[in-house]
Formats: structure tokens, sequence, C-alpha cells
């Protein structure tokens, strides 16, 4: 084994002071009263390797950039990448308990009185819970469970938030809403490949979507359009479930509602750079007063057909390249009754190619 009984590095971006023991070519203990860099960490650290092999971590201080490791977990959707080396980065194991003051994620997402108790196994995360507050004050709590099913994902990871947008940036780079109370439930591992999950929230506020506002134009919709491109809509509720790997996020009964429209959507969107986009659905202008009628028993199911449509619904499909889609408007459609509109949808399915992997983001603050 090798002590250092002194390590030392300083610098204008680092400073880094403490002690360290290795043996067998691998750390054994180590404590850094001083572990300061730059966008990185200003911390106190100390870690010891127990006798599975696992490395037991504890970390206090003001400030740590977790937006690196959120970006490997959602790449590997939770499980160490298979590129064919025998080398394990993570050993047998990480065992990590942390109280950070102002916790990072992705797209510069800050976190208040981050408390976090981690243990990641060599081969994928098996234990989670995270509470923290945001820049307004609103709660984050994030857990994991074993589902303990024998067929399936193995994990569920359940997150409660009065700012689900705020999370959905931080983990998965999404700017496009902002607020939203409600929950998330992501499965991995087991069985499964891939991410899988559902979301609900309520008072939330869309911006930079500029997707939807080439929907509402090309829908005639412009007054929607409009408010798209300035200052957002705001829905009143939103409910959706996914799935989420191979660089690609797939879409199922996802639907969206608000005082002035009602969006549903299915279909697959590839994350990749110049990605392909396969989404149809409809759009419900004016969706307070569109979807009154709809309440009412089985007339309601027969005028409106899909929850968060209106009796007046305009049927859309997108697809082609992400950057620059083609959105087509059905306007016929407004005139059928909800049951029979799923008629004007055309089936839409990504081309046929190989997955491409999710663009890597290299800067920390990422």
């Amino acid at each position: 084994g090798v002590d250092f009984e002194r390590v030392m590095v300083e610098g204008d971006d680092i400073n880094i002071n403490g002690v360290a023991t290795f043996a067998d070519g691998v750390l054994s203990a180590a404590s850094f009263p001083s572990f300061y860099l730059k966008g990185a960490a200003d911390l106190s650290l100390a870690a010891r390797r127990n006798a599975s092999g696992a490395l037991d971590v504890t970390a206090t201080g003001a400030y740590f950039n977790a937006g690196p490791a959120v970006l490997q977990f959602t790449k590997g959707q939770g499980r160490s990448a298979d590129n064919g080396d025998s080398a394990n980065p993570w050993g047998a194991g990480i065992a990590a308990t942390a109280r950070i003051d102002r916790l990072e994620l992705r797209k510069k997402v800050l976190y208040q009185d981050a408390s976090f108790d981690l243990k990641r196994g060599a081969d994928a995360l098996e234990a989670l819970n995270f509470t923290a507050l945001n820049a307004d004050g609103a709660p984050l709590r994030v857990n994991l469970a074993n589902t303990g099913n024998e067929t399936g994902p193995a994990h569920r990871i359940d997150v409660r938030s009065s700012d689900l947008g705020g999370f959905l940036k931080g983990v998965f780079g999404l700017q496009s809403m902002d607020g939203g109370q409600g929950s998330m439930a992501l499965y991995y591992g087991g069985d499964t490949t891939g991410l899988s999950g559902e979301i609900e929230a309520r008072k939330m506020h869309v911006v930079n979507a500029p997707l939807l506002a080439r929907l509402f134009s090309a829908g005639s919709l412009d007054g929607l359009a409009n408010l798209m491109q300035g200052e957002g809509i705001d829905l009143s509720y939103a409910y959706g479930e996914f799935d989420y790997g191979d660089g690609a996020l797939s879409l199922r009964d996802f639907r969206a509602t608000g005082p002035s429209v009602g969006v549903t959507a299915e279909g697959t969107v590839s994350l990749a750079q110049d990605g392909a986009i396969a989404l149809n659905g409809a759009v419900a202008p004016l969706y307070q007063i569109n979807s009154v009628l709809g309440a009412t028993p089985i007339i309601g199911d027969f005028l409106v057909g899909r929850k968060g449509e209106g009796i007046l619904a305009l049927s859309y499909s997108v697809n082609g390249d992400r950057a620059s889609p083609n959105v087509v408007v059905n306007p016929l459609s407004a005139l059928t009754p909800g049951i029979f509109r799923q008629l004007f949808e055309p089936a839409n399915t990504l081309p046929e190619t190989a997955p491409q992997p999710i663009p890597v983001e290299a800067t920390q603050s990422e």
C-alpha cells in the first residue's frame, strides 16, 4: 500500500488539501477537508472502502455540480455502459451521503439545502433518497424503490415536486415547461432496457416550444401561435406515459389541457442531433368552453373521443427532421365526432434506421 500523508494542489481554480491511502492499486481511504474545483465542487470529503469493496463517501459543503453524473445516468438508463471493456469505473460500487448548500444539475438548474443518500452497485443504481428546495423554496423529493416484480422493471424512482418543469430541465435538459405541481415515476432495470414512466402535473406554463407554435399556425390558431412565441400558454393539467432509450422518447396517451387549448399526442421523437419525429394527435382550441359537453355521460364520449380533446378539435400529424418537421392539420376533422376523429390521423412511425446516440454534452454546465 501507499500512504499520502499530505496531498495539496493549489491554483486559481483549484484548492485540494488532505490525505489518502491506496492498497492494491485502488483508493482505500481518504480525507479532504478542502476539495474545491471551480464550477465543480466546494466540499469537505471523506471516503473509506468497506469490507465488500464498495466505497463509502461522505460529502458536506457549499456547492456541488451533479450535472455530468445526471447526464451519464440518463444516457445509460441507470446501467453501466457495456463497451466490451472488463474495467468498471464503479468497481464494487459506491455508497454516498451528502449535505450540500447548493446543488447544480444540468442546464444550470440550482437546488438549495440538498440532502441525498445514494447507493450504486457495479451495474446500476440501487438506492436513492433525495430532498432539496428550488430557488423559490419549492420542495423536491426523489426516492428509489424496488418494484418486487419478477419480470419487467426492477426499480422505480418516484419524483414529487411543486416545480416539475425545473426537474425535467435539470435531469433531461427539457426547457419548455415552467412550474408544474405533481409527480413522475421512472422505471428501469430488471429484464428491461431503457427507461419508462409516467408524469402527471397541474398548473404549468409552457414556453419556448416552437413545434407547438408551428402546429397552432398550421391550424390557423394564430392567437395561440403568437402566445407560444411570446408569453407562452398556461396549462391546467397534463398526463402522459413514455419510454426513453436508444436516443428516442416515445409518448403514449399524452394529453394536456388549459383554458385556451387542449392537446393530445402519441408517437416518437429522436433526441439525437438531426433526429426524426413522428407524432399525431389533436388540438382543441378554447378547451375550457369546447369541452363542456364532453362531461355529459355517453354523449360526451361520442362527441369528444379521447381525454384532452374537445367537441371541435383539429387532427394533426408531425413527421420528418426534428429541426424542421412537416406539420399537417386536417381542418375537416373539426366537423367529425370525437369517436371517429382518429380516422383522420395518419399512422406515424420513425423511419427504420439504426438508433442514434443521445448527443454528448461535454461541458460541466450541462
